[in-house]
C-alpha cells in the first residue's frame, strides 16, 4: 500500500515556543492551528511511495553533503499569496542559498522534476475554510517577526490525515 510522503526541514523547539506565544494573541480566530509536533518546512511536496525503505536509503545519500544552515522566519501572513480569499496562516522568510542547493539535490536524488515550482520558505501555522474569511476580525495580516531556526537535519515525513504527520526518518545535513 502506497504511503503519502514528503521531505521537510524540522522546526526547533525555540520556534515552536515562539509559535505558541504568537498564536495565543490570535486564538479567537476561527482556524485550525497546526499542532507543534506537526510544524515543518516542506522541501519536496508529497508524493505516493510504495517502498519507504528505498526513500529512506535515498535520503541517507544526502547526509553530510550540504551542512547546517539558518532559516529566519520574518513575517506572518495569510496565504497562499496569490489566492483571495486565503485559507492559511504562514510564517515566511527568505530562502537561503543552501536551501536552494538542498532542494535541487533532493530533486536529483529522488528523480523529481519540479523545476517550475520554486522554493518558498514558509511554515503553515493554521488552516481555515476560505468561506469563513469574511467573518475574520483581522483581514490583513503582515506581522514582522524574527524567528531564527538552525537547520542541521532533514526529515522524511508521512501524511497521516488532515495536518497530521509522522516522522519516518531523519538524516543529518
Amino acid at each position: 500500500m502506497p504511503h503519502r510522503i514528503f521531505i521537510a526541514l524540522p522546526i526547533s523547539e525555540d520556534i515552536k515556543q515562539a509559535v505558541d506565544i504568537w498564536t495565543h494573541d490570535y486564538e479567537k480566530l476561527p482556524v485550525r492551528w497546526i499542532s507543534r509536533k506537526n510544524l515543518h518546512v516542506t522541501m519536496i511536496p508529497p508524493w505516493e511511495e510504495s517502498d519507504v525503505k528505498v526513500a529512506k536509503e535515498k535520503l541517507n545519500t544526502i547526509s553530510g553533503k550540504i551542512g547546517e544552515f539558518n532559516v529566519e522566519f520574518k513575517k506572518i501572513v495569510y496565504g497562499p499569496l496569490h489566492r483571495r480569499p486565503p485559507n492559511l496562516i504562514w510564517a515566511s522568510g527568505l530562502v537561503p542559498k543552501q536551501a536552494v542547493i538542498l532542494k535541487d539535490e533532493l530533486e536529483r536524488i529522488f528523480a523529481i522534476s519540479n523545476s517550475r515550482r520554486s522554493l518558498f520558505m514558509h511554515m503553515t501555522l493554521a488552516r481555515f475554510n476560505e468561506r469563513h474569511f469574511s467573518s475574520f476580525p483581522v483581514k490583513h495580516l503582515d506581522e514582522e517577526i524574527s524567528w531564527p531556526n538552525k537547520v542541521n537535519s532533514l526529515i522524511l515525513m508521512e501524511s497521516l490525515g488532515w495536518s497530521e504527520y509522522g516522522v519516518l526518518h531523519s538524516v543529518a545535513l
